[in-house]
């Protein structure tokens, strides 16, 4: 197996038992329950940020000559590089689409119409953007690497890598304490007058 297989399927795989074993311990937690419209916020959603801004980056770095090693040592392709960049950063847009898409317009008080998902619907949006962020974070990673010497120390090495192991952490650390935040913030009870309260992207 490839290496970019591996951050895609591996970063998938750490999302999907992120939002799982969240959701099972979760007490109580009805599937079907209204949630809320998704919005983003810069000061919040900083996962989602992180991951738009670094596709972007890595996107430019990665089609720009004489930057990254081509053919690279870790992946099998130059083009792979952008490959990644720019699918993990579309997959960051996408989530928040597909909760749209699966919501449905709802009259709450005063008649106004207000876009409602579910949790369900929270929990596939939220596992596409840790995907996204994950598998994103590990390519910017390889990509940095490939610009350093060939022979290079160990301690060295080690020094490159805790920036990224620490912020792979905190992400997984975030979206796992945000899901539970998220949905504890939702009414308990839902009237005409009281409706799912807005959210925001991880």
């Amino acid at each position: 197996m490839h290496l970019e297989s591996t951050v895609v399927f591996g970063s998938l795989a750490i999302a999907v038992a992120l939002v799982v074993i969240r959701a099972v311990t979760i007490p109580r937690l009805k599937l079907t329950k209204p949630m809320g419209p998704a919005t983003w916020d810069f000061s919040k959603s900083w996962a989602s940020t992180f991951t738009v801004l670094a596709a972007a980056f890595g996107t430019l770095i990665s089609a720009t000559k004489g930057i990254v090693p081509d053919p690279p040592r870790f992946l099998s392709e130059l083009g792979t590089y952008v490959t990644l960049n720019l699918a993990f950063g579309l997959l960051i847009v996408l989530a928040p689409f597909l909760y749209r898409a699966t919501s449905a317009h709802v009259e709450a008080a005063g008649g106004e119409l207000q876009l409602e998902g579910y949790v369900w619907s929270f929990l596939v949006c939220t596992l596409l953007s840790a995907w996204a962020a994950l598998g994103q974070l590990v390519t910017v990673f390889l990509m940095f690497a490939e610009t350093q010497p060939t022979h290079i120390a160990t301690e060295t090495i080690a020094a490159l890598e805790t920036p990224f192991i620490i912020t792979a952490i905190a992400v997984i650390v975030y979206v796992f304490q945000a899901i539970k935040w998220t949905i504890d913030a939702q009414p308990k009870t839902l009237t005409d007058k009281v409706r799912p309260r807005a959210w925001d992207l991880p």
